[in-house]
């Protein structure tokens, strides 16, 4: 699971943002919606035979929360994070001589901690704020197994 994508697209159901009441600089938000994973396959060819593996994830919920703080009218700095679970089927396994297959499906929870700065393009008074972002961050993904694996023939099986 660790090589899966962590590229995800959220569509927004949901988005509040807000000033704190404590001082006027400060920002924060938050909002909820639906995270996809790319999926992805590889298959070997060989005199031998054929090798493949891929994995098809499903839909699931996120959630982000942000705050930050104007230093001017035109930079900022933002911190955020975010939440998102996946379930994916995992399969893989080789065709020819000795034919052998499995899948299992999982169910993933990522987790990710951004900072970033902005600098806009107009001023904070204005209704419509072009801006642009660059920052950093860590993302920590963990998978676990659920239900029952199923096998065929004696394939070489992924770690727990």
């Amino acid at each position: 699971m660790e090589e899966m994508s962590r590229v995800r697209l959220s569509l927004l159901f949901c988005m509040c943002a807000g000033a704190c009441c404590a001082q006027p600089g400060y920002f924060a938000g938050g909002y909820f919606g639906v995270s996809t994973l790319s999926a992805d396959a590889r298959t070997d060819v060989t005199p031998a035979g054929a090798r493949f593996s891929s994995y098809k994830p499903e839909n699931g919920p996120t959630a982000v929360g942000f705050g930050g703080l104007h230093l001017s009218d035109f930079f900022s700095v933002m911190g955020s994070y975010g939440w998102s679970r996946n379930s994916a089927l995992l399969a893989g396994g080789e065709a020819g001589a000795g034919s052998n297959a499995y899948s299992q499906d999982y169910r993933a929870n990522i987790h990710t901690v951004m900072g970033e700065g902005m600098v806009y393009f107009r001023a904070r008074r204005s209704r419509v704020r072009p801006y642009l972002s660059a920052g950093t961050g860590i993302t920590h993904t963990e998978a676990s197994a659920r239900g029952s694996l199923t096998v065929a023939g004696r394939p070489a099986l992924p770690d727990r």
